[in-house]
C-alpha cells in the first residue's frame, strides 16, 4: 500500500519551478508509487532526480496547471502553488530560446523585459492583459491563485530551506514519509539547469543601472552630467543647464526637451 494515496497538484507559472517542486514533492512522499506521465521518445528528454535521461515526466501525476485559474477538475484542498520571483522567472524564460515567439529568439535581455507581449503568446490569460509586460502577466497569475486560497510556496525557500519546507507541506497536507525528509539536489526536468535564486534580480538591476547613470567627462570645458531612463515620460531625464552630446548644445532644461535624450548609454 502506498504511503500517500492521495495525490498533490503543483500549480504554477511556467519557469516558476514547478518541477523542481514535484521533484522534491516525489522523492519524499510519492517514491514508493508510477506517477510518471505518458512516454514520447519524440520529445525533449526528461532529467529525473537521479540525473538519468528518461523519455517521460516521472512525476507526471504530481503536475496540475499553469493556466492563469483553477480548472474545475481540480480541488483546492490538494493543491500546491509554487511562487517565484518575477524577475527569474522572465530570465529562465529568455534564456529558454525554444520557448520565445518566432521572431524573439535573437532579442536581448533588455528588450526582453521591457517589451510588451501580445495575447496570442499568452493564450490562457484575461484578454484584459493583452500588450502587457511579462512581470505583469506573472503578478496577475499569483494574485488570481491567492484569491483562490490555494497552498503556497516559494521557490526560494525551497531552494534555501528545503527540509523546512517540506516538513510544513507534509503537516499542512498530512503525508507520510520514511526517514528524514531529503532535498532534491539535482536539476531535474525538460532540459534542465541550475538556476540560483537572484539571478534574475540581478540581471534587471544590471539593465537599470544603464538606463539610469550620470556620464562625467569634459566637453567645450564644461561638465557633461546626463541621467537618462528609457521609456519613461516626464521626470527630469538630463540634468538643465548641461552640454548635451546628442544634440550639441546645452539644454535650459525642461521635461519636453529632456525626454529626447532616453537614448544616453554607457560608452
Amino acid at each position: 500500500m502506498p504511503m500517500n494515496k492521495r495525490i498533490l497538484k503543483v500549480c504554477g507559472h511556467r519557469r516558476a519551478g514547478n518541477n523542481f517542486l514535484c521533484g522534491s514533492l516525489y522523492i519524499n512522499f510519492y517514491h514508493d508509487q508510477d506517477l510518471s506521465g505518458p512516454k514520447d521518445v519524440t520529445k525533449s528528454k526528461f532529467t529525473n532526480h537521479k540525473g538519468d535521461i528518461v523519455h517521460h515526466n516521472e512525476w507526471g501525476r504530481l503536475f496540475g496547471v499553469h493556466s492563469f485559474g483553477k480548472p474545475r477538475r481540480l480541488d483546492v484542498k490538494h493543491c500546491i502553488y509554487i511562487m517565484r520571483n518575477s524577475d527569474d522567472i522572465i530570465l529562465s524564460y529568455w534564456k529558454r530560446k525554444h520557448m520565445l515567439p518566432v521572431g524573439m529568439k535573437n532579442i536581448s535581455f533588455e528588450d526582453f523585459y521591457y517589451r510588451k507581449l501580445g495575447y496570442e503568446y499568452f493564450r490562457h490569460y484575461p484578454e484584459r492583459l493583452k500588450g502587457s509586460r511579462m512581470i505583469e502577466y506573472i503578478k496577475a497569475h499569483v494574485r488570481n491563485w491567492r484569491k483562490i486560497g490555494v497552498y503556497i510556496v516559494t521557490y526560494e525557500d525551497l531552494y534555501h530551506k528545503p527540509i523546512k519546507t517540506l516538513g510544513e507541506i507534509a503537516k499542512h497536507f498530512g503525508l507520510k514519509y520514511e526517514g528524514k525528509l531529503k532535498p532534491l539536489t539535482q536539476p531535474v526536468g525538460w532540459k534542465p539547469a541550475k538556476a540560483r535564486p537572484g539571478e534574475g534580480i540581478k540581471a534587471v538591476q544590471n539593465i537599470k543601472k544603464d538606463k539610469l547613470h550620470i556620464i562625467n567627462t569634459q566637453s567645450k570645458g564644461v561638465d557633461i552630467m546626463v541621467r537618462g531612463r528609457q521609456g519613461r515620460k516626464g521626470g527630469s531625464g538630463i540634468v538643465p543647464g548641461f552640454y548635451c552630446t546628442k544634440h550639441k548644445r546645452k539644454h535650459k532644461g525642461g521635461s519636453k526637451i529632456a525626454s529626447k535624450c532616453w537614448q544616453y548609454r554607457k560608452e
